[in-house]
């Protein structure tokens, strides 16, 4: 299972999730990288409460094995509502 798919998180976070469901994105991301040789840089952002639990470390790992992609961290800043 893709990190953040838990529940409505997801839906909540990403406005274009039901025009491009996560899966998609990923296969297509995927067959992109395979066509052109080219490594990806992938970001996630983590946000205190909504999608930082332990139990999603795991499944974005997996993700980032799998497509071989670089890992970008990003974060919220510290005047946010979501920090």
């Amino acid at each position: 299972m893709p990190p953040c798919t838990v529940g409505s998180a997801r839906q909540q976070l990403v406005l274009l999730e039901k025009r491009y469901p996560l899966e998609e994105v990923i296969e297509a991301v995927a067959a992109y990288a395979r066509r052109g040789g080219r490594r990806l840089a992938f970001e996630y952002t983590m946000i205190r409460d909504v999608n930082d639990a332990l139990e999603l470390v795991p499944p974005l790992a997996a993700l980032v094995r799998q497509l071989r992609a670089a890992r970008v961290a990003s974060r919220c800043s510290r005047d946010s509502a979501w920090t």
